[in-house]
């Protein structure tokens, strides 16, 4: 995959993951791989402190949502 190729794949796993439509497989496929591009590792770190501060929540905090939303909008505009 090139890089702009994992920035979308990462982007698109973040729209799936605000809707609560990701599974264990998928998680570990974005979020336990680590990637050479650094604006991408640091998304993807930022994604797993906050996942991991979410104390068990159930659901994203509209805060949380916004967060992963403009993450997503930032790879899909730095990939094109």
């Amino acid at each position: 995959m090139r890089m702009n190729d994992h920035r979308i794949a990462f982007a698109k796993f973040l729209r799936r993951l605000v809707s609560e439509q990701i599974n264990t497989i998928e998680w570990q496929k974005f979020i336990v791989t680590h990637y050479h591009d650094e604006m991408l590792e640091q998304i993807r770190r930022n994604v797993a402190k906050l996942s991991i501060d979410r104390d068990g929540g159930i659901q994203w905090s509209d805060s949380e949502i916004e967060k992963l939303q403009h993450w997503s909008r930032v790879l899909q505009g730095e990939a094109v």
